[in-house]
């Protein structure tokens, strides 16, 4: 077995700077189109799946102004409810901006996510919630047509802790009329 052995009697002192959090900002971006107003973003990380989010919202009609390593997003000009398919199949995190498109169009439409292939990773606990939240959803030409039709007081049981779904879910509750509960949640 290893071990650390670490020898005190100094004091630690000085500053650090942390790198931003990705699963944070693949989150707050698509959370930003729920509000009324621009949101600014500080501690973003400058990768490659941070740029895509962006020109993904870019292209559904989002004004974006990206400084450093802040991000103001302005949803005012939220014109489309349809991702691009070339974009989205970039990476995973795409799928999580069918949220507030159903908030905001009550219709979404998004192609298969890609992204990291860590085992099999599918879509069934996200769609099985939506589903329970009144959202249609059908299957045609490789992409997924998802249309709301809002419930009031839903209650919902992952059929596991997804991260994703529980973030999803707790976006579209934003705009349900009434209560929600989500049992078997992710805590993370």
């Amino acid at each position: 077995m290893s071990k650390f052995i670490v020898t005190g009697g100094k004091k630690l002192e000085g500053t650090i700077k942390l790198s931003g959090n990705k699963n944070a900002a693949l989150k707050l971006i698509p959370a930003a189109l729920l509000a009324d107003s621009p949101t600014t973003l500080t501690n973003v990380p400058d990768i490659s799946d941070v740029s895509v989010m962006l020109d993904l919202v870019t292209k559904l009609g989002v004004k974006v102004t990206r400084e450093d390593h802040a991000v103001t997003i302005d949803p005012s000009g939220l014109s489309s409810f349809d991702l691009d398919p070339d974009l989205s199949s970039q990476f995973r995190a795409s799928v999580v901006l069918a949220a507030p498109l159903l908030v905001r169009f009550g219709r979404a439409v998004v192609t298969p996510p890609g992204g990291d292939q860590i085992g099999e990773r599918l879509l069934d606990t996200h769609f099985a919630m939506m589903q329970k939240m009144g959202v249609e959803i059908n299957r045609k030409d490789g992409r997924y047509f998802l249309e709301w039709k809002k419930k009031k007081n839903v209650d919902i049981f992952l059929d596991e802790p997804s991260v994703t779904a529980t973030e999803m879910g707790i976006m579209i509750s934003s705009a349900i009329p009434g209560v929600m509960k989500i049992e078997d949640a992710a805590t993370e």
